[in-house]
């Protein structure tokens, strides 16, 4: 094969589209966070979920295994965002009553 014929065989293989995977993840824990507030963990089904987030379910299911994974992968965000919601409101604070008060306000902050 010469280098022109090579130059032309990769010129047309498709690029390979960069994985959504975490982003589709977090979506759908967010998704499944807002389910579980409407209809509890019973209502909030694989399916419920699928419509709920416009997606097929095989979707879902090729994402997360079970609503215990979702449920799971739920409150690994919820935990990131307290300790992000912590660091930022205890960072400025420069005596232990003011780093106190932040730390309660960052744990009942919506």
């Amino acid at each position: 094969m010469s280098v022109a014929s090579g130059a032309r065989l990769c010129s047309n293989v498709a690029m390979a589209r960069p994985s959504n995977r975490a982003e589709r993840r977090h979506t759908l824990a967010v998704a499944f966070g807002r389910l579980l507030a409407e209809r509890g963990y019973a209502g909030a089904t694989m399916a419920e979920l699928a419509r709920a987030s416009g997606l097929r379910q095989g979707l879902v299911h090729y994402h997360f295994e079970s609503k215990q994974e979702i449920l799971l992968a739920l409150l690994e965000h919820l935990a990131h965002g307290l300790e992000a919601r912590v660091a930022a409101r205890t960072t400025a604070s420069s005596t232990p009553h003011q780093a106190l008060l932040a730390y309660i306000d960052a744990h009942v902050a919506l």
